[in-house]
């Protein structure tokens, strides 16, 4: 699960579009998938120097569109928050999130329907849901 550069053009639309709200919450522990080389092209702005050690979406957020607060939440252990959306989640996560970001979760989910309704409650009213299709086979 990740961002692809090929979104790159549709996250900057978002941004100047005022929709890239913080908090972030990305579903998924995302990681930056691309080849070495082309995170290396792109971390030659010194801005971005540190994408090619990390692969951080946390940081691409960060430098490229001002996201202040940024987790990510996941199952596996490897994410910020342990998050099971395939299960009704407590109210107290309702509207805690500027923005919900998908970058490959969903699919993974055996409850497409309850993961879709965590999402809808997570993100607060006038916030951002962002599907991410990882279509690049």
């Amino acid at each position: 699960m990740g961002i692809a550069f090929s979104f790159l053009p549709f996250l900057d639309a978002c941004f100047e579009q005022r929709a890239l709200l913080s908090p972030v919450l990305a579903l998924g522990a995302l990681k930056i998938h691309e080849p070495p080389e082309r995170i290396a092209a792109l971390a030659g702005e010194h801005a971005y120097a540190h994408l090619a050690r990390d692969h951080s979406v946390r940081a691409l957020l960060r430098d490229r569109y001002e996201v202040s607060a940024y987790q990510d939440c996941d199952v596996n252990g490897l994410a910020d928050l342990h998050l099971d959306l395939g299960k009704p989640l407590d109210e107290t996560w309702d509207g805690r999130f500027g923005t919900v970001l998908n970058g490959g979760t969903v699919e993974h989910v055996f409850d497409v329907r309850q993961a879709m309704t965590n999402i809808h409650r997570l993100v607060r009213p006038g916030g951002t849901m962002i599907h991410l299709a990882p279509v690049t086979w």
